[in-house]
């Protein structure tokens, strides 16, 4: 099929993406290494889905490969849709994640093997060799102190450190996957034994992979901190306790989501307590939770027809692919899976089938085979008439898919040209740029939650302006209400993701001053990030610190003292306590807490901390000795007159500080109370729009 420049076009395409894959970086991006990455994927797809439909469209009929691997892609990127539909009303970030990505990897493998050109295996591992040498370089480079990030530093605002963490892949585990995948397939390969050439690049990349296993060592600074297995099994058994998460998942672009709802309590005690996981530690576990079993099954169905395909007998073209493809699922299934692998894993079986298509049926689908099954009318207009207009449509669609993909990273342009504004202190200009890409992509919940940060950042610093005129006091109040509206519409989007209640919570934290109704919003939107992150010490200690403010002692020491459960070595959680003790008059209890507290700090680290405890405890103490000196009798104990004074000796609240706002000088409360209101009884459509 389609044997002519545009077959041997794609075929280029294909090896110039293969090369593209494991080096290239974009610096002027949000999120360079997943996004650059995410973006070849999606534009390999999106090529192999128009010259397919292109030559489709030329030869008047679709061809299909019969091949084992089509049946089980068809089901696993069902089952990725379905997750990704089912688990979101909104699903835009799962599409343009994960899911999409999942999605790409399917359409590569289904579609492809027909545009290649029969057997290109040997240029391929050609063009990974060169990439491979390149990430080797890099590496050594990066050893000796000055590498390629020195170089990305220059062009990008990031700041990435001069050490083995920097690669152009993204990281020493996705180089050691690589450069293992690629000694093994040399190694392996029959017809390159005895070339000398191929031994000094299996030599140099033996190099580059032992460089990056030493990388890679728990006890290097460059170490990967992958999330505890016993965890990752712990919250893949409980997303399997409820039929619907069990069946579709959280969904593919949120296994973040699902950590922080499943989290394990004992995790807190551990030194990853603080961190936020993306991905389990094995890809299997991953996609158990993010999309269920239906995909899960799908995926193993799919593992399963690989590897039997690969080691058919009779199967004797591309066999030096056939290493690529087995090493490459075997680090899909103990580590977790990132975009390079899963691209250059579709690019290689892609090439692998390629190689060996005169063994597979091509099924032929037109439409007059479907209206004409005789063959009566060969000629029939209707029927060539109605092929067209179908071939038509399915390019539109894929039109409409690149638009909203180009839309999405024209997002991720607009946010790294807000960061530089930030790093350059120009505020005005990171708001236009968040607005740019809320406006981009204004089903993203990522966006929305940017631009409300910023919107409020913006709002604050007008507001401490020493020349405040009617213009800017207009503007501040416009601001707030973009931060209310975006933080909210941030909270429809993802409602199951802690960090978008929080971001509405923290302005409504800033107007706490100005009126009465933002207490209770603030109060209800951080119940919620306590509802989506159960097992999270910190969101429920600054539940309960948000209450002291509100002077409710008893239910705040309530919220520390589940925070403590959670995390029974969290020293600013019994400091916290102790305040509220205090204020509450429970003196005995407030000085067993600054015990505890006091017991969990290292003097040698955290001196000040230290110190300041020490001084609190000793007055306390002595009122607490009062009081045990004191009758039973007494009816009233004595309170310690002391402002709660919030520390934090080795953790950073969630929520910011609000204390030094010139937004309560500034906004009228009336005025504040009516956009509360107003946004409060906005309907979700509105919201969003």
């Amino acid at each position: 099929m389609f044997k002519n420049n545009k077959t041997n076009a794609f075929t280029l395409f294909a090896l110039i993406l293969a090369f593209l894959l494991p080096v290239l970086l974009i610096p002027s991006i949000n999120n360079p290494f997943v996004s650059t990455k995410g973006i070849l994927l999606f534009f390999l797809a999106l090529g192999t889905l128009v010259t397919y439909i292109v030559q489709s469209f030329k030869e008047k009929k679709w061809l299909i490969s019969s091949n084992p691997l089509v049946l089980p892609l068809v089901l696993f990127a069902g089952s990725i849709l379905l997750s990704s539909l089912v688990t979101h009303q909104y699903p835009f970030d799962q599409l343009v994640g994960w899911g999409g990505f999942f999605l790409s990897f399917a359409t590569i493998i289904i579609f492809a093997p027909t545009l290649i050109k029969k057997d290109h295996s040997q240029k391929l591992i050609q063009v990974l060799n060169v990439a491979g040498l390149i990430i080797v370089f890099g590496s050594i480079l990066q050893l000796f102190g000055f590498g390629f990030n020195q170089i990305f530093n220059q062009l990008s605002v990031f700041e990435f450190p001069n050490n083995l963490s920097f690669s152009l892949s993204g990281g020493v585990l996705l180089n050691i996957q690589l450069l293992s995948a690629l000694i093994v397939t040399n190694i392996l390969s029959k017809s390159q034994r005895s070339n000398i050439l191929q031994k000094i690049i299996i030599a140099t990349l033996v190099v580059g992979l032992g460089i990056n296993i030493y990388a890679a060592l728990p006890s290097q600074e460059t170490s990967p901190i992958l999330l505890p297995l016993p965890a990752s099994i712990a919250i893949a058994r409980e997303s399997l306790a409820v039929s619907r998460t069990a069946l579709f998942g959280f969904g593919p672009n949120s296994y973040g989501q699902a950590f922080h709802l499943l989290k394990p309590a004992w995790l807190n005690t551990s030194e990853f307590w603080q961190f936020s996981f993306e991905s389990a530690t094995a890809f299997p576990l991953t996609l158990i939770v993010s999309g269920g079993l239906l995909a899960f099954l799908s995926w193993l169905f799919f593992i399963s027809r690989t590897i039997t395909l690969v080691n058919i007998k009779k199967t004797q073209r591309a066999q030096v692919l056939k290493y690529f493809i087995i090493t490459a699922i075997i680090w899909q299934i103990i580590l977790p899976l990132n975009i390079l692998m899963l691209g250059l894993l579709a690019l290689v079986t892609s090439f692998y089938l390629a190689a060996n298509l005169d063994n597979y049926k091509i099924k032929k689908f037109s439409f007059n085979n479907l209206f004409d099954p005789f063959n009566l009318q060969p000629n029939n207009k209707a029927n060539r008439y109605t092929f067209t207009t179908i071939s038509l449509l399915f390019m539109t669609g894929v039109i409409f898919l690149a638009y909203q993909l180009i839309l999405n990273y024209a997002a991720h342009v607009a946010t790294y040209q807000a960061t530089v504004a930030v790093s350059k202190e120009d505020f005005n200009l990171a708001f236009v740029k968040q607005e740019q890409a809320r406006n981009l992509a204004n089903r993203s919940a990522i966006w929305r939650r940017n631009y409300a940060t910023t919107s409020l950042e913006l709002a604050i610093a007008l507001s401490n302006k020493t020349d405040i005129t009617p213009v800017d006091q207009e503007q501040v109040l416009e601001l707030i209400n973009v931060a209310i509206t975006e933080a909210r519409a941030a909270t429809i989007l993802q409602p199951k993701f802690y960090q978008n209640w929080l971001v509405l919570t923290n302005v409504y934290l800033q107007l706490l001053e100005v009126t009465e109704d933002a207490g209770q919003l603030a109060f209800e939107s951080l119940s919620q990030a306590v509802l989506t992150s159960p097992n999270d010490p910190l969101v429920r200690m600054n539940l309960g610190l948000l209450l002291m403010r509100l002077e409710q002692w008893e239910q705040a020491s309530n919220f520390f003292i589940q925070a403590i459960e959670r995390k029974p070595d969290l020293a600013v959680a019994y400091y916290n306590l102790a305040q509220a003790y205090i204020q509450g008059g429970q003196i005995l209890e407030a000085e067993n807490a600054l015990q505890q507290a006091l017991a969990l700090i290292n003097p040698e680290t955290d001196l000040e901390d230290y110190t300041i405890v020490e001084k609190e405890l000793a007055a306390v103490s002595e009122q607490a000795d009062q009081l045990r000196t004191q009758a039973e009798t007494q009816a009233e104990s004595q309170v310690l007159n002391l402002e709660p004074e919030i520390i934090d000796p080795g953790t950073e609240p969630l929520l910011e500080a609000t204390e030094d706002s010139s937004l309560t000088n500034l906004l009228n409360e009336q005025e504040t109370s009516n956009l509360l209101r107003e946004n409060r009884l906005t309907s979700e459509e509105e919201a969003l729009n």
